[in-house]
């Protein structure tokens, strides 16, 4: 039996599709002078231009890391400035608290004080003026009463003044006896 089917005379090779993108470079190239000096100068200037690009890039990169170093530095000697101001305003802050406090605890005494002081001279004045009646029964003397009034009361001003002068001294410069 023969056979019908056709016998080709040759095997043909079918070349794989090639893949998008890049054309393959060719195992034959065409030598041309001219174009092969071209493509050398090409490649020349290109690896000139690309090593200038990186050596700007690396130069602008070192000027902007020098930059932020020196922020860096700049913020950090303004941190520890305000940490000094806000220790030495802490530190008169409570210098300051205490000094009210130990004012207010003086402003009572002086109060109390003054009252008592107050109390003391109406008493020494109800005493003069009861012995006044004693010695002179008779005589009324609304005038002396009123004339001694302001002589009781400027020795009693004197009396604080001084006393108030003495703590104040005291206060201001507690390690000083006078």
């Amino acid at each position: 039996m023969a056979t019908l089917y056709a016998q080709p005379s040759k095997e043909w090779v079918i070349p794989a599709k090639p893949k998008p993108g890049r054309k393959p470079k060719r195992d034959d190239p065409v030598v041309d002078e001219e174009a092969a000096s071209d493509s050398k100068a090409k490649k020349v200037q290109n690896r000139a231009a690309q090593r200038a690009f990186r050596e700007r890039k690396q130069s602008q990169l070192a000027d902007l890391q020098a930059r932020l170093a020196q922020y860096e530095q700049g913020e950090i000697e303004r941190n520890v400035a305000l940490q000094n101001v806000a220790k030495k305003l802490k530190e008169d802050n409570e210098r300051l608290k205490f000094e009210n406090e130990k004012l207010r605890e003086e402003s009572g005494k002086v109060r109390e004080e003054n009252l008592s002081m107050r109390n003391r001279l109406r008493e020494l004045q109800e005493e003069y003026l009861a012995y006044r009646r004693k010695m002179e029964p008779n005589a009324s003397h609304p005038d002396l009463e009123s004339s001694l009034l302001p002589f009781v009361l400027c020795i009693h001003a004197t009396s604080l003044q001084a006393q108030a002068k003495s703590r104040r001294d005291a206060f201001i410069n507690p390690y000083h006896h006078s």
